[in-house]
């Protein structure tokens, strides 16, 4: 009997409470550095004018991911160019609806272009840097940047039964 009756009240439990998964967005330490599920809003068009939080967001979002460096903070048309280009989309150098679509998936926090970062980390491996220190507790990059060859890019994998 009792038997029956915990199976009935785990029965009743898992139909009161399911087994959702939600998905969940990692975050860096920073608030600042938000980017997943963030709407660029009222950035449809060039011409109209840019809401100055988008636009600072959008800034942002193209620094932390290698578009836009430092020392060029006036080429925000080249470093949106770039990222269209990086993702095979219209290359018009505009915050259109296709580059705000791609720019509000959630995504990890490694950049699309590391190349600054090795200048970066090459220029000041000597002397203490606050960015260096927290650029490279999140990751590191091999010297040379080796990536999968073409031809290995389809990658498999499994569980191992026994373990």
């Amino acid at each position: 009997m009792s038997y029956l009756f915990r199976m009935i009240v785990l029965l009743l439990v898992l139909l009161a409470n399911p087994l959702i998964v939600h998905s969940r967005i990692l975050r860096s330490s920073s608030d600042s550095n938000v980017h997943s599920q963030r709407s660029f809003d009222s950035i449809d068009n060039q011409k109209s004018k840019l809401d100055a939080e988008a636009v600072a967001g959008a800034r942002r979002y193209l620094k932390e991911f290698g578009y836009l460096q430092e020392q060029d903070h006036d080429d925000f048309e080249g470093a949106i160019k770039k990222f269209q280009k990086y993702y095979n989309l219209e290359v018009s150098g505009k915050l259109d609806s296709q580059t705000n679509k791609i720019m509000s998936m959630p995504r990890c926090g490694i950049p699309d272009h590391h190349r600054h970062l090795h200048h970066h980390l090459h220029r000041h491996h000597r002397g203490f840097s606050k960015n260096l220190l927290k650029v490279t507790s999140k990751y590191a990059f091999s010297k040379d940047a080796p990536s999968w060859p073409n031809n290995k890019r389809n990658l498999t994998y499994s569980f191992d039964p026994s373990g």
